[in-house]
This record gives structure tokens, sequence and C-alpha cells, in this order.
């Protein structure tokens, strides 16, 4: 995962709403089992769905003990008797479905109609996500709420397994809602969760317990911001009401995710002008944000890091973000690092430690790293000290090839596209 620094990442979670009711997605779980798999026979367990909704998404987890997995062949039935083949005799010679603790606390082997492998490729304990024999997407428009079984069959006899634990995931494709409430400020973020994505998302502010705004996320916020996911920061509400100016007047926040391998997460933030609200898209790119009151002052800050740092001068996996901090301020963001002097030592203090740990070992490339420390030299002052340990690191050769992916500008290549990219970026 590309590395930011201090900065904290924003994680995608489960959602709750927030007057506690499940929201879409819902897990459903045996909780521990020891259930005997007959030698040559069948075992169900059923597990009972109290939520209404036609299925718009559903994965299996199931933990196993059994010597030979390959024995087995694992069915879920649905509530109105359809069935869906899961795993039919696989696992090569291994042993087990999922690993680690005997119970739903290890490592549960999981069945989803997108994961990319079939299971017919996967060898025991079938470690992550496969795809199962049928499609899961067959059961998608049905009733969900009801007896969900799972079915074990024993095809071969001189071995014995348990079932540990089996967990069924079901989104539904029904209106949720998560809701929030700061003063005389009320916001509700209104959603359709459909095959593990967002949809229809509408944001509607309350003053005094009057509707004052009412709208689309889609028409707030930019046409490039699909939403994938509900961004959380843990412990937080996906939606936020907060004075982030200082004027008594708080903000909406909306915090956002597009989908996609290493992007994207956005805010849309909503202020109030006195008649409605206005809305800005503070993008953050892969890191996500903090909102953090850094100075005390009462005005919180947004604490990011420097997202265009990605895939600059390196690969994804070995990119470092330089920590970056905005402000808000009636509908405009601007980039306030300078004043965190403290926060940017700590974080070029990580990022040197980092560079020092990688070049030890010839397989590291350190270009990522060296690159956000030097920004962080310059919002410090220290660019010509700086530079002295860029050019040290090229004598070295640490900089060029065959140590680094000639793919990206090496050696004095690397020192030449790095000034230029400091300027461009106004840290020099």
């Amino acid at each position: 995962m590309r590395r930011a620094g201090l900065a904290v990442l924003a994680l995608l979670v489960p959602l709750a709403l927030a007057d506690g009711s499940p929201a879409a997605t819902q897990t459903y779980t045996s909780h521990q089992l020891h259930a005997a798999i007959p030698d040559g026979g069948t075992l169900v367990r059923t597990l009972p769905v109290p939520d209404s909704g036609p299925v718009s998404f559903v994965a299996v987890g199931v933990r196993i003990a059994h010597p030979h997995a390959a024995d087995l062949t694992l069915t879920l039935v649905s509530p109105r008797g359809q069935t869906v083949v899961l795993s039919r005799h696989e696992g090569g010679d291994g042993a087990n479905y999922g690993s680690g603790p005997e119970g739903c606390s290890g490592n549960l082997a999981w069945f989803e109609s997108d994961a990319l492998d079939p299971v017919s490729t996967q060898d025991a304990p079938f470690a992550g996500e496969q795809r199962p024999e049928q499609p899961l997407t067959s059961l998608y428009g049905q009733e969900a709420r009801g007896r969900w079984s799972l079915r074990v069959d024993d095809g071969r006899p001189n071995a014995t397994g348990t079932l540990l634990c089996w967990q069924l995931e079901l989104a539904r494709n029904v209106v949720s809602h998560i809701r929030t409430t700061r003063g005389q400020v009320s916001a509700d973020l209104s959603f359709r969760e459909t095959t593990n994505r967002y949809s229809d998302l509408r944001i509607t502010v309350l003053r005094d317990g009057r509707r004052a705004f009412t709208s689309s996320v889609a028409r707030l916020s930019c046409k490039s911001c699909l939403v994938a996911g509900i961004d959380t920061i843990p412990k937080a509400q996906p939606v936020t009401i907060r004075d982030l100016d200082g004027d008594g007047e708080p903000e909406v926040l909306v915090d956002l995710y597009t989908g996609g391998a290493h992007c994207c997460f956005y805010t849309l933030i909503l202020r109030f002008d006195g008649r409605s609200y206005r809305s800005t898209v503070a993008l953050w790119g892969d890191p996500g944000h903090d909102l953090r009151d850094l100075d005390h002052d009462g005005r919180p800050e947004f604490v990011t890091a420097d997202d265009r740092f990605a895939y600059q001068f390196t690969s994804y996996a070995a990119s470092f973000l330089p920590v970056q901090v905005r402000s808000y301020d009636h509908g405009t963001m601007t980039d306030v690092t300078s004043r965190f002097p403290a926060l940017v030592r700590a974080d070029a203090a990580y990022l040197w430690s980092q560079y020092q740990s990688d070049r030890k070992n010839r397989q590291n490339d350190m270009r990522g790293a060296l690159a956000a420390w030097l920004a962080d030299e310059y919002r410090l002052g220290l660019a010509g000290e700086g530079w002295k340990q860029i050019e040290a690191a090229y004598r070295r050769g640490e900089l060029s090839s065959p140590r680094v992916d000639a793919l990206w500008p090496a050696g004095r290549k690397y020192v030449t596209a790095l000034r230029a990219f400091l300027v461009k970026s106004g840290y020099a």
C-alpha cells in the first residue's frame, strides 16, 4: 500500500445507521459452532435473516476443519429453496476451509461471484476470496428475509470433519439513511446499495426541524466522483456537522469514495449562505483525511498527504506522500501546512528513517521516500541541506539502474525531474 507519512488514512468500514439499525449491507453469523459433518453424510445449518428487501449482493464465508477438503460439497440454499453450489470436491490434497482459530474469529474462506480466482483453481484451505462453482448472482432479486441454509455433503468415506462457523453477507436494494445532528442543524444521507456499490445518494439538511436543502450527491460532486463506498474514519459517521471556519455556522461534510485500486477519497462540504447551502468538493486522492484542530483555535484542519507524489518517481508500492494540511474558509480550501512545522518535522523524521531502513536492502527503491522527504525539507526551510543528501544518494548509486526500475526517471534524470516537480507543485 502506498505510504503516506503521518497523514491518517481514511478507512472504509461497514456502515451502521445513526439510529443503530443495520445499513443495506449486513453480516449474519452462526457464531461459534462445533457441528460434526457425518462421514459420507450431510450436515445442514440454518441462519435466520430478519431484514426484508430484494437481495442485491450475497457472499458466504465458512470455517471448516476437515483433513480432506476435496471430500466435501458446499451448497447455499436460499429461503425459497434455490440452491447455489459453492464448492464441489475442490481443494486438491489440502485440509480445511479457512485457517487460524477454529471458529468465527479465524480466517474464513469466502465465496463471492466477483472474486478473481475460481474455487476450482485453489488449494485448501482457500485463503481469501474465491469464485464459487455456480454464480451467487442468480439469487439477486430474491427476498432476503427468511431462513438461509448451508448444506455440507461429505461424498467420500473414512474421514470426518467439523463445521466451526459460517457467515452470510447480504446487501438489500432498499433505501438506507445515515443521520446526524448538531445544534439546530440535522443532515440525512439516503442511498441504495446494490452489488456492494452505492447509488441514488441524496443529502437533506434540516434547520430547526425544517428542510432547508435537499439534492442528489451526483449533482453536487464532480462528474468523475462515482460512489463505490461510504468513507468513514473509525468510530465516526460518514456525515459530519462541524464549524470549519469559526463563524458560528456549522458546515455539513459527507465523506465518500470513488472506488478503484488506489483512488479516490473525497469530501462534499455544504455551507449555509444565509438562504441555502452551497457545495465545495475536496479531493484527497488515495490518502483520505483526518479532521483535527491542530492549533486549538476552534477551527479544525484537514490533515492529509500530497497525492501528487504517487507514481511520480516510482511504483505505487514504493511511493511516499509528504504530509499536507488544508483549511476551509467559506468555500475555499487552502494549503496551510507551513503553519504546522512540528507536524512537518515529525513527517520528515519518519520519511528519513524509512529511507535509512530501505537503503540497507538493494532490492528497495528509495526514490519515493527521498522525494517526499525533500518536500518536507522545503517546508522547513532546509532545502539546501536536503539537496546535499539527494546528491550523496546519487553518488552512491542509490538512484540508478539496476537498483531502481527504469520506468521512472533514474540517476541524474531523477535529480532533474525531482527539482522540476518541486517547482511545479509549489514546494520550491
